[in-house]
């Protein structure tokens, strides 16, 4: 999955999305749905003013009917695993937790499989995606 990590909102987000729909006249429900199938496609790409892109599909209601997510490797943006942000939350809140505890190898493997059942990883080192992630959440 593709994280955002730039400066925008997710109301500034939204708020740039709905007058983008509203100048392209394909803001309704029908004609949002047209505009999204017209090229064979399901989805869309758009460029925000921070020039990230960002993916528009069909949302699964039609209350809430555009579903949007930042587009694969876009600018500020990361790609993660599932079980790397998951690592990296737990990892993460344990620390809060217990603040007498420092980052390393052996913390990290024990939270995976106390909190997540999954496998130790190898190595935390700094070209690791879980060693990046965490490096990002540090500087939030």
């Amino acid at each position: 999955m593709d994280l955002y990590l730039g400066k925008l909102t997710p109301f500034e987000l939204t708020e740039i999305t709905k007058k983008f729909l509203k100048k392209n006249i394909v803001f309704k429900y029908e004609s949002y749905k047209q505009w999204l199938l017209s090229e064979d496609k399901e989805y869309r790409l758009i460029t925000l003013p921070d020039k990230s892109i960002w993916t528009l599909r069909m949302g699964n209601q039609r209350k809430n009917y555009v579903h949007i997510h930042p587009g694969r490797y876009s600018l500020h943006t990361i790609r993660v695993r599932a079980l790397t942000l998951k690592t990296a939350i737990c990892v993460m809140a344990y620390l809060n937790i217990h603040k007498n505890f420092s980052l390393n190898l052996k913390l990290v493997n024990n939270v995976r499989k106390e909190f997540l059942n999954a496998a130790p990883v190898k190595s935390l080192s700094s070209t690791s995606g879980l060693r990046r992630l965490l490096n990002v959440f540090n500087r939030l």
